[in-house]
């Protein structure tokens, strides 16, 4: 009983580290992106890097997504509201940002940000990451919804208006190496308590 008491605390100790770990060896850059509010739940939107679309959500979820490091044009998008949010990342290193659903003037506004261990739904994003399961759509989901999008000209139109108005008008956030996960980040206050895990 003793031995099997020492094991969970090692495990226990052991995940968030495993989970955020930062592996110069690795070829790609991770992110994280979690929404946490419960408003607008049943809420759909879509998560793209430059003109790929990289998942569909609704809800409170988390997932993550392993990309080339150097620069990338992350965004979220409702078809009625659109926020980016600039990157340059670093090979083995770990990101956080945080898609925020708010209401606005009629319709749900979105808004995608980084989220680093100063701001207040640090500890809260990290805990919820480590107790729930990645919320993943099928390749298939995400194959056909991208070909709906461009059929509509949905991603190119925001793709023009991102590069020739709202860049200009509009202060978007970077993720960069002011943003990286650091260890101590990891273990500070971590909570493993496995609960009920989000359903895909």
């Amino acid at each position: 009983m003793k031995n099997l008491i020492l094991y969970s605390i090692l495990i226990s100790l052991l995940i968030p580290y495993h989970l955020f770990s930062q592996n110069l060896e690795d070829e790609k850059a991770t992110v994280y992106f979690v929404r946490l509010s419960k408003y607008a739940a049943h809420a759909r939107y879509y998560i793209l890097d430059q003109d790929s679309l990289i998942n569909i959500n609704e809800g409170i979820n988390w997932f993550s997504y392993k990309c080339n490091e150097g620069e990338h044009l992350f965004w979220v998008t409702n078809r009625k509201h659109t926020d980016f949010l600039t990157a340059d990342l670093i090979a083995g290193k770990s990101y956080m940002a945080i898609i925020y659903l708010y209401p606005g003037h009629g319709k749900t506004s979105m808004q995608l940000l980084p989220l680093t261990k100063d701001k207040k739904n640090f500890d809260k994003a990290k805990d919820f990451i480590l107790s729930e399961d990645e919320t993943l759509c099928y390749e298939e989901d995400v194959f056909y919804k991208m070909k709906a999008l461009n059929k509509r000209g949905v991603i190119k139109e925001s793709l023009d208006l991102y590069e020739n108005t709202w860049k200009n008008e509009r202060n978007y956030d970077t993720l960069n190496d002011s943003c990286i996960i650091t260890d101590e980040a990891i273990m500070n206050k971590s909570k493993i308590n496995k609960s009920t895990s989000v359903v895909n």
